[in-house]
């Protein structure tokens, strides 16, 4: 593996450390906010350098070498280019249709007055979003594939 993979993980560990100092050494309104960055961040670096560890070691080069020849064969496989453009299509249109009705209630509660707990909705909105962007298109791509 190459030692340029390292860094990112050297990066993350490194951010963590920095979030946990500030974390004890100083108090903050966000420090729950600070936690959730620093447990990702030290999740990651431990996922990543663990990763570069067990694919640098002699006795895996050659499963390290296969892998990195069957990725690059799916990446330009033609078939699976058009699936993935699919699928990326399908999710677009699903979350541009749930950002507007996440628009419309958020306007609602405004209008009906009821403002604090908007942007804890709104918050709770955008995750659901976010993971339905990221898991979405996995299950897209899934049943496309079985499909095609």
């Amino acid at each position: 593996m190459k030692k340029s993979m390292l860094y990112p993980a050297l990066a993350n560990l490194a951010c963590a450390a920095v979030l946990l100092w500030l974390v004890i050494a100083y108090e903050f309104r966000v420090e729950p906010l600070l936690c959730g960055f620093l447990g990702g961040c030290a999740a990651s670096g431990v996922r990543l350098l663990g990763q570069f560890l067990h694919w640098s070691r002699p006795e895996n080069a050659e499963a390290y070498a296969r892998r990195q020849k069957d990725r690059e064969i799916d990446l330009h496989d033609e078939r699976k280019e058009m699936l993935r453009m699919r699928s990326a299509r399908i999710l677009y249109r699903a979350t541009f249709w749930a950002e507007w009705a996440a628009v419309i209630v958020l306007a609602v509660l405004a209008v009906l007055g009821i403002g604090i707990p908007a942007t804890r909705i709104a918050s709770i909105a955008i995750a659901a979003l976010a993971a339905l962007q990221f898991y979405g298109g996995w299950i897209v791509y899934r049943q496309l594939e079985k499909k095609y």
